[in-house]
């Protein structure tokens, strides 16, 4: 930075440190970046601002929908394939995020 004072180039050295490392700026809450950041990941990956775990969940769900509309496993295998440990976390997760049970699901989507 050729023609610059020692002290601005400091301060400028300084304030993108601050960012890198998460600072904020004068008047912004403390926290307000991280805010931002999690809305735009929500926007550009739907529940990724709820975190792993949501992501999972969501993932197995998708693969036990898949499985329901395409095979005659029973419940239980698609919820064992699909990663849960049980029927009744399938069941409950499932309707987390489809609103109706597996077994109506199945009924409803079957492409058999």
């Amino acid at each position: 930075m050729h023609g610059v004072p020692a002290g601005a180039r400091e301060q400028t050295d300084r304030d993108h440190r601050d960012r890198r490392l998460g600072g904020h700026d004068q008047g912004e809450e403390p926290g307000a970046a991280e805010q931002r950041q999690r809305r735009g990941l929500e926007g550009e990956h739907p529940g990724a601002a709820q975190g792993p775990a949501y992501l999972v969940r969501r993932a197995r769900a998708e693969a036990a929908a898949d499985l329901l509309e395409s095979t005659a496993l029973s419940v239980t295998e698609v919820a064992a394939r699909c990663g849960f440990g049980s029927a009744e976390t399938l069941r409950q997760v499932f309707v987390d995020f489809y609103a109706i049970p597996p077994s109506r699901f199945r009924a409803v989507h079957r492409r058999l």
